[in-house]
């Protein structure tokens, strides 16, 4: 089963100036395993989490990136499903309507003590809704 994860963005001064020397568009962004979901909470760990995928130095850059599944973030429009939404945790009428839909970003924005990471998640129409963790089931690899 592929790992999940969800997008960060870093929108500080070394990142911006870290874009502008590379070429790359601003803000960086970085797709982050949901195990690191804690170290993302944090804007100095959201910034290192994309620092760590834009690392310019190519051999301690991608060492780092296969020990911990962090990569640049792609910004096509046309995304491959990331999992199936499930509404277990989150039960309005929005979340029942999207019961068993396919989500194709998940952005962490927070954490609830009680169910865990808070994520806004993108469904194949472009439509965004706040979900738990809990409502998220990754697609499997077959």
């Amino acid at each position: 089963m592929p790992a999940m994860t969800f997008r960060i963005e870093c929108r500080c001064n070394i990142c911006e100036t870290n874009a502008e020397k590379a070429g790359a568009s601003f803000p960086l962004a970085a797709e982050v395993p949901m195990a690191l979901s804690q170290v993302a909470l944090t804007s100095e760990g959201r910034h290192g989490l994309v620092h760590l995928a834009h690392d310019p130095n190519r051999i301690t850059g991608a060492s780092a990136r296969l020990r911990t599944g962090v990569r640049p973030a792609q910004d096509e429009p046309g995304h491959e499903p990331l999992g199936v939404f499930r509404a277990t945790v989150t039960r309005d009428g929005v979340a029942l309507e999207r019961d068993g839909q396919t989500y194709h970003r998940a952005n962490l924005v927070g954490d609830d003590a009680k169910d865990g990471g808070l994520f806004e998640v993108m469904f194949a129409d472009g439509f965004w809704m706040l979900a738990t963790a809990g409502d998220m089931t990754p697609l499997e690899l077959g």
